[in-house]
């Protein structure tokens, strides 16, 4: 006995949407190269402000120079002392932290 396909509801609408969209995306392209925009976006001053802010933030540094040669002259000259209980104390509250949050 030969068993045919007998149709697969879910599949044939499975179909039937994946054709749906792949036409609104065929429309939608079609509607957006003649080049003519309706629609149009301005930004308000304040926007536009924190975008430079933004920018500038951006522009920095993320590394402290001075602090890094002030540390490093102290490494060389041995005068930098590391407390390491303080070190420890820190490094405990920071993972507790990580947990609670």
């Amino acid at each position: 006995m030969k068993i045919t396909e007998t149709g697969n509801p879910a599949r044939e609408i499975a179909q039937q949407q994946i054709s749906k969209s792949t036409l609104n995306r065929e429309s939608t392209k079609q509607a957006g190269s003649d080049g003519v925009s309706g629609e149009q976006v301005s930004f308000s001053q304040k926007a536009r402000d924190i975008n430079q802010i933004e920018m500038a933030i951006n522009k920095l540094s993320d590394i402290r120079e001075d602090k890094v040669a002030q540390l490093k002259s102290r490494i060389e000259a041995g005068t930098y002392s590391v407390d390491g209980e303080e070190v420890a104390t820190k490094m405990i509250a920071e993972s507790l932290l990580d947990i609670l949050a």
